[in-house]
């Protein structure tokens, strides 16, 4: 795994520990009746879908098994049509979909980098 792609990773990783964090004590309707968690929440997805957009294709060629394209696809709808976003939506994605994507970057990191899965530095 190339430096860059392990500095992403770990970028990816903490911003989907910065919404585990934001969601604490949250349910569906505390989280949607709050607007400022919300909009952490969407920026964050942003930051995300941003950080994946970095990412050597051959790396996400090669962990196919995370929806890169689902989380990418969520980043355009926060990004550029907010309005149009299903809250419930997002809690859903918060609270179910991102600790699973957690352990998936994390998974790839842990292969670690001389991994040849996914190319040397």
């Amino acid at each position: 795994m190339k430096t860059k792609d392990r500095t992403i990773l770990e970028k990816i990783h903490a911003e989907a520990s910065e919404i585990d964090d934001l969601i604490k004590g949250y349910n569906e309707d505390s989280f949607i009746s709050d607007t400022k968690t919300k909009k952490a929440v969407c920026m964050t997805l942003i930051n995300i879908g941003e950080l994946i957009s970095h990412l050597a294709p051959e790396l996400r060629n090669a962990s196919n098994h995370v929806p890169w394209k689902k989380i990418s696809g969520l980043r355009n709808v926060a990004a550029h049509s907010y309005s149009t976003l299903r809250m419930d939506d997002v809690w859903s994605y918060a609270s179910i979909d991102t600790p699973v994507f957690k352990q998936q970057i994390q998974g790839i990191l842990d292969k670690g980098i001389d991994n040849p899965e996914y190319g040397m530095c």
